[in-house]
């Protein structure tokens, strides 16, 4: 791993491209060790819908901020956890901030914590001159 090149490096793997799945290939092929925390999942629903899933364990709505910014979609948390006197603590509830790059015409649709879980939907929606068409032969 460590003749990679400089290009790719924790910055690099911190903005994936959200929105074509060959960037997605590539990536888990390399296997790079980076920073995990907060584990997530990036769910291709259907041709059209996609969903970012990210472990929020122990945070509330309050606890995390959704932004998008010039096609950067940006996840950051920070808790008000108060000193507890814990006899275990197993559930990290650090701040944390975590970027994607969407690639165009992708659109962040609706974010909601659910069951320790924050589900952040988006939807690929290019013009229709963009869009792919089939040609009849005749």
């Amino acid at each position: 791993m460590n003749n990679l090149p400089s290009i790719f490096n924790q910055q690099f793997f911190d903005h994936w491209t959200v929105g074509f799945d060959r960037v997605f290939d590539q990536m888990q092929r390399l296997h790079v060790n980076v920073d995990t925390f907060p584990p997530y999942n990036i769910k291709k629903v259907d041709s059209e819908h996609y969903q970012i899933e990210i472990a929020v364990a122990g945070m509330s709505k309050k606890d995390v901020a959704v932004d998008v910014e010039k096609n950067v979609l940006t996840v950051k948390a920070e808790t008000s956890d108060k000193k507890q006197d814990y006899l275990h603590k197993g559930i990290a509830t650090r701040k944390f901030i975590r970027r994607w790059q969407l690639a165009d015409y992708v659109e962040v649709t609706d974010a909601k914590i659910e069951d320790g879980i924050l589900r952040v939907d988006l939807k690929y929606d290019p013009p229709a001159d963009q869009k792919k068409k089939t040609i009849k032969i005749n």
